[in-house]
């Protein structure tokens, strides 16, 4: 994903994590990522691989459980 995908993408899913939740996740320096989002900058390249990691985590489909061993897996 290239930065604008990236920030469209925390744009729509801020509910998930606040911006100084992520940069402290991230290592990064307090406002980068809230400058990157405002257009004031842009988001530095070392931070576009590890915020797709995060985003692809927050957004990844739960894991299924069984309830019993009788029981299929479940969606959660």
């Amino acid at each position: 994903m290239n930065n604008d995908e990236l920030l469209r993408w925390y744009n729509d899913n801020r509910e998930l994590m606040t911006v100084n939740q992520v940069e402290k996740e991230l290592q990064m320096s307090r406002g980068t990522l809230s400058q990157a989002i405002q257009g004031s900058r842009n988001l530095p390249k070392k931070y576009i691989e590890p915020l797709t990691v995060l985003m692809n985590s927050l957004t990844a489909a739960p894991p299924k459980v069984a309830t019993s061993l009788e029981d299929e897996p479940v969606q959660i």
